[in-house]
């Protein structure tokens, strides 16, 4: 049977949920996300201001800049689940995009549609008691919430998108993550194996760019989303599967408390070596389509 992209529009009430409930054990980490402005000038960058801007015990991360920049999105656990946050960054004022009955990961913008994309995690359960995750396309507007599902293919941990159809997800496959293709009307293909939970795009969605982790080294490489042309970028530090592409082509990770940039896939270079209180090992990280602002995610010590 054929596995097509689908949108089926639902509308649901909105339960609001006690912010100040005690955080419970759920083997996810405690982490922060703190922000700072930069500036990148011939390969060179500048650092300053890095300031916490969750500053809570439990988990805040995945953060991602949306709204032309002005919105940070980011991932929260709290009431026994996770939602998608939306923080307005002239106020710092942290809202949840959508509250569901669901948990929500991954919030991803939709090139050429309105709303976020996220992984849901359904209520109900397989045979087997394991979770079902999927990609849902949640919009609130003055219709009220809407929510839809963009895929049948199940054990969804991260996504991306190169059109308004161009699905790209990874897969959990046991103790690895598989890089699978779908768009509208066609079976998904398996793209690649053994891939890094990071996957990018460029500003105009002509390549997608994940790690591959397949080797002892792992790799940033690109695929031409035309031809489907597999091509290596740069290698990452050793351990390393995070990574984030700018505006302008250059990359960025970070490995224990240094963030490291690299000018358009040249060598890296270490921007930054972090000392902040309670805080250690950066994870994920965005930066802001200008170019000013970056986000990284620090484990809770």
């Amino acid at each position: 049977m054929k596995k097509t992209i689908t949108l089926i529009i639902t509308l649901f009430s909105t339960t609001v949920f006690s912010e100040d409930a005690k955080e419970e054990s759920t083997g996810l980490p405690g982490t922060e996300i703190v922000l700072a402005n930069i500036t990148v000038k011939k390969g060179q960058v500048n650092l300053s201001n890095a300031q916490n801007i969750t500053s809570r015990t439990g988990y805040d991360s995945q953060p991602v800049f949306m709204d032309k920049g002005k919105s940070l999105y980011f991932t929260r656990y709290i009431n026994k689940q996770t939602d998608i946050y939306r923080m307005d960054l002239k106020t710092r004022e942290a809202k949840p995009y959508m509250q569901t009955p669901e948990s929500e990961y991954s919030a991803t913008p939709i090139a050429g549609r309105q709303g976020i994309s996220v992984v849901q995690v359904s209520l109900d359960k397989k045979p087997d008691g394991t979770d079902i995750q999927s990609v849902v396309w949640l919009h609130k507007n003055k219709r009220g919430n809407q929510s839809g599902l963009m895929s049948d293919i199940d054990n969804v941990g991260y996504h991306n998108w190169t059109g308004k159809n161009k699905l790209w997800m990874f897969v959990i496959n046991g103790d690895i993550g598989n890089l699978f293709y779908q768009t509208i009307g066609k079976k998904p293909k398996q793209m690649a194996s053994n891939i890094g939970r990071a996957i990018k795009t460029d500003t105009k969605y002509k390549n997608l760019y994940f790690v591959d982790k397949s080797q002892d080294d792992w790799w940033i490489k690109k695929i031409d989303t035309k031809k489907f042309k597999q091509s290596k970028i740069i290698a990452l530090p050793k351990g390393v599967e995070d990574f984030a592409r700018d505006s302008k082509g250059n990359y960025w990770c970070g490995k224990g408390n240094t963030l490291y940039f690299s000018d358009k896939g040249k060598n890296w270079m270490m921007v930054k070596e972090f000392s902040i209180p309670g805080l250690a090992n950066i994870t994920r990280i965005d930066v802001n389509p200008k170019l000013t602002q970056i986000a990284i995610t620090f484990d809770e010590i």
